[in-house]
């Protein structure tokens, strides 16, 4: 039995996890149930999708999210099964599997009761809130996703065309800064390769625009004369006016909106640090009336902020994550890595992993996260704790990749360290965290 005992307070919990690339059936063991009954304790249960539910009648599409990922409808219930009521679908898995893939994932989790934002039939539908009804009151959802392949972002109808399926887009902007006399040598080097030459004629064709904002584009990125070296990133101001109406619209129309942010992108190589955009964006949300920012993506933990009294999550790092024990693959995934016809699924993985000495399955960080749980009141933090994860790490990818809740304060320690640059303290005791407010 779900337990809301808080909602005679006139509070409501929230829970969320990160990273659901689920693929194996659950076993209700122990560890299954601790965290059945964790995130069951909450009103608002959040999780991001990070594979499909296509069936055998999509075709794989050219592009993928790295891994096609694909697995049975049936596997929309293991959602259910673990307490989740409300989903991001908005990733770089997306399609996958096409549009039809994607149709077909929205239409599992549908079955399977599960509200769920982000990627739709057109933009229009990508773009709106999805709603879950609490006995603590009502929580809306937008999803969107800054990482993904330009043919994934969902299109908007017109009144004499339609739209097409895919994802609520976070498209951004990155330009690099360079000394004056650095960019002249980019100059140099363009003249004498012509790397900039089909660029250039796309320009003076009409079939591209030019950049602007920029002193100089070599091979398509943007460069502008400054003392520091370095890049700086910005949202797109389309997608971002969209969505500010969108959460606008959605709070007129709950009690809380939520944000999910599904993005892989990075500041200077540090996959535990987000790119400059996702803050701009995530604190022009919450000041348009978000109450959270959930992000997810890059498949490890980065930090929280508390901005205006809502938390920012900017990464909540994995919480199933079975990617290694795909059914099947394309044949595109094999030629990648010189397999002919003949190959398993688990020899085009061990090709990738180089025998499991490379890749994300040798990184520690992946197997380990936070499920965190908070309470507001009136718009308001009121209290907010993290439990620690842990995904198997050293087990055979047969095994690896299921959850369990473990009191490892190392987890914890090592998360208070990715919160610093926001001014984040945790205090640490008891294999849990709890903000100090």
């Amino acid at each position: 039995m779900e337990n809301n005992t808080h909602a005679k307070m006139g509070e409501i919990v929230f829970v969320a996890a990160g990273d659901v690339f689920v693929n194996r059936d659950v076993f209700p063991d122990s560890a299954f149930r601790d965290l059945q009954e964790f995130i069951r304790s909450a009103d608002a249960r959040f999780c991001n999708l990070e594979t499909t539910f296509a069936s055998a009648e999509a075709s794989p599409a050219a592009i993928s999210g790295g891994t096609w990922a694909r697995t049975s409808e049936n596997h929309a219930n293991i959602l259910t099964d673990y307490g989740f009521n409300i989903v991001a679908a908005a990733t770089n898995h997306a399609l996958d599997f096409g549009e039809r893939g994607l149709l077909d994932t929205i239409g599992a989790l549908r079955k399977a009761g599960l509200a769920h934002a982000g990627a739709g039939a057109d933009l229009a539908q990508a773009s709106q809130a999805c709603f879950v009804e609490t006995a603590a009151g009502r929580v809306g959802l937008i999803s969107m996703a800054s990482t993904f392949h330009e043919s994934a972002a969902a299109g908007a109808q017109r009144m004499d065309m339609r739209g097409r399926p895919g994802v609520n887009p976070l498209r951004h902007r990155t330009v690099y800064t360079l000394p004056a006399a650095e960019i002249e040598c980019l100059r140099s080097i363009a003249q004498a390769t012509g790397i900039n030459d089909h660029d250039s004629l796309r320009i003076k064709e009409g079939f591209s625009l030019a950049a602007d904002g920029v002193d100089h584009v070599f091979g398509g990125i943007g460069f502008r004369a400054g003392p520091e070296p370095g890049p700086v990133s910005r949202p797109d101001a389309r997608d971002m006016a969209r969505t500010l109406a969108g959460i606008r619209d959605a709070r007129a129309q709950a009690d809380y909106v939520l944000v999910s942010i599904h993005s892989h992108e990075m500041h200077r190589g540090n996959k535990c640090a987000p790119a400059g955009f996702l803050k701009e964006a995530a604190h022009a949300y919450i000041d348009a009336g978000a109450h959270a920012i959930l992000c997810h993506g890059p498949h490890v933990m980065r930090g929280l902020e508390i901005y205006k009294g809502c938390p920012i999550f900017y990464s909540l790092g994995n919480f199933i994550f079975q990617n290694e024990t795909v059914a099947s693959l394309p044949s595109d995934f094999y030629e990648k890595y010189g397999l002919d016809e003949r190959a398993s699924p688990q020899e085009a993985f061990d090709a990738r992993s180089d025998q499991g000495r490379k890749g994300l399955a040798t990184n520690p960080d992946i197997w380990r996260a936070v499920l965190p749980r908070w309470t507001m009141k009136e718009g308001r933090l009121e209290a907010l704790t993290l439990h620690p994860v842990t995904l198997g790490p050293g087990q055979p990818r047969w095994r690896r990749g299921t959850p369990a809740l473990v009191p490892d304060e190392d987890i914890l320690r090592d998360f208070q360290k990715l919160c610093e640059p926001y001014g984040t303290r945790l205090h640490i005791e008891d294999g849990m965290g709890r903000l100090v407010m």
